[in-house]
């Protein structure tokens, strides 16, 4: 019996060095363990990066927005104040209101 527990053990050693580099079944567990919390902590931090930029880009897209409206009320200030001095030394009422009208829709 020890003659073939022998063989067995020396079989077995031959198929962990042919088939696992001489690394055994232990050694495979371990990796195999350590390769699951890696691949949880990658997946993770990807996920957390992918939600960090899908909110700077909704974050960037709404000051877009607000941004250009706030622009539009700015030019249309600026625009309001030029048709006003146009028609500041306009002496008739009709007039005025007429230029102010037609220079605020140029």
């Amino acid at each position: 019996m020890t003659k073939n527990k022998k063989k067995r053990e020396e079989a077995e050693k031959e198929i962990i060095n042919k088939y696992f580099g001489g690394r055994s079944a232990s050694n495979n567990q371990r990796q195999d363990e350590f390769n699951k919390k890696a691949d949880s902590f990658f997946g993770i931090t990807f996920v957390l990066v992918l939600v960090f930029l899908a909110i700077l880009g909704f974050g960037s897209m709404f000051t877009d927005i607000f941004g250009w409206a706030g622009k539009k009320l700015d030019s249309r200030d600026s625009k309001k104040q030029e048709c006003l001095e146009r028609t500041y030394n306009v002496k008739n009422e009709f007039t005025a209101k007429k230029m102010y009208k037609k220079c605020m829709s140029e």
